[in-house]
């Protein structure tokens, strides 16, 4: 059965979709639904009636706008919908951390600002103290400044990701907590994986074989041991991030066991949101290192990315706070994909009572006069 309406029906409710895009996703398809249903009704009556319930309601921004004010703030996701095991789409992933984002505090703007900035600076750096060793630039120092200020801006932006209520500038035991359960993770998995190749050197070269046999099993197993180090990384990230939001409680176990069964998710969502950019930050640093001459194309390199490397944290900070949500069963209360089922009876409930306010249903109601 065809139930669309006519097409100036069909282009408002798509318009007032788009401009409900505040609203959790699962409250913005009832409204929606209620909507179409009434519209349907006046549709019924013929094209004069259809018209008039769509003067009577108005622009669909401005609708939209008036809706969102009468409920005071965003739907809370059911708990049902929201921790995914069953696998995501690529787009509902990134539905989700989308959600996460509209949820989470103001200042992601400085968070940004504060990466941009010093990783332009330390990026022009570093590369300088490789192009030109004799002007002298410590890399050390240039390391240890390029490290602080990405810690401090990880800190902040899982604070404003997680518990916006919390200052999210500042030098606590949360940030500490975190900055040092980050760095021995990486360390432990770094030297791990340098100890592993070095083991499989070694028995490539007792057994004989050739030096580029020997290379080619240290690349092979390198390549292994890199993978499922961050892949253990990934499954302890919402430990961290809870550490850095001060989210008492969460411990590393409740990561571990909470992103059982999402891993398939989790590498979508960093396939989708983290990697390429990680694969154009290499490909910026290739050329500036082996490529470009240094000089004034290594300054806009350097600029280039600086915006590059701030997206990769934000983009890492706003998944590792979408998986925390899904390791510990909270629901986002921000938009996310629904798909085409119909949204729960007590959210179109709800979606009824505030369209009631508005007076949206009586004027639809309205019969059409006879002149």
């Amino acid at each position: 059965m065809d139930d669309r309406l006519p097409l100036p029906a069909e282009r408002f409710l798509r318009s007032l979709t788009k401009a409900l895009w505040t609203l959790s996703s699962d409250e913005r398809d009832a409204v929606v639904l209620e909507l179409r249903g009434h519209l349907a009704e006046r549709s019924a009556q013929g094209g004069p009636a259809l018209d008039q319930a769509l003067t009577a309601l108005g622009a669909p921004e401005a609708l939209a706008r008036r809706f969102d004010q009468s409920g005071g703030g965003l739907a809370a996701i059911p708990a049902d919908f929201a921790t995914p095991r069953r696998p995501l789409r690529v787009a509902e992933v990134v539905a989700e951390v989308r959600a996460t984002f509209r949820a989470s505090g103001e200042g992601f703007l400085l968070v940004g600002a504060l990466l941009v900035t010093s990783l332009i600076a330390t990026d022009f750096l570093s590369w300088m103290s490789i192009r030109l060793p004799e002007v002298g630039v410590d890399a050390v120092f240039v390391t240890a400044i390029r490290i602080l200020a990405v810690f401090a801006a990880l800190g902040a932006g899982y604070r404003l990701a997680l518990s916006p209520r919390l200052p999210a500038w500042r030098l606590g035991t949360s940030t500490l907590a975190f900055s040092a359960g980050l760095a021995g993770a990486t360390a432990i998995s770094i030297a791990g994986a340098i100890l592993v190749v070095r083991g499989a050197s070694a028995v490539a070269a007792a057994a004989g074989m050739t030096q580029g046999g020997v290379l080619a099993v240290k690349a092979a197993v390198a390549l292994v041991t890199l993978a499922l180090a961050s892949g253990l990384l990934l499954r302890i990230q919402p430990w961290l991030a809870a550490l850095a939001a001060e989210r008492h409680g969460f411990t590393a176990r409740a990561s571990w066991e909470g992103t059982r069964g999402r891993m398939g998710n989790i590498l979508k969502g960093w396939a989708a949101l983290v990697l390429p950019l990680y694969v154009l930050h290499f490909a910026l640093n290739l050329v500036a290192l082996k490529l470009l001459p240094f000089g004034a194309g290594t300054l806009f390199l350097a600029g280039v990315d600086g915006i590059v490397s701030a997206g990769v944290a934000i983009a890492a900070i706003l998944l590792n706070a979408t998986v925390f949500r899904w390791a510990s069963g909270e629901p986002i209360p921000a938009p996310r994909a629904f798909g085409s089922a119909r949204p729960d009876e007590a959210l179109v409930e709800q979606a009824r009572a505030r369209l009631r306010p508005l007076l949206l249903q009586r004027r639809l109601r309205q019969p059409v006069s006879a002149e």
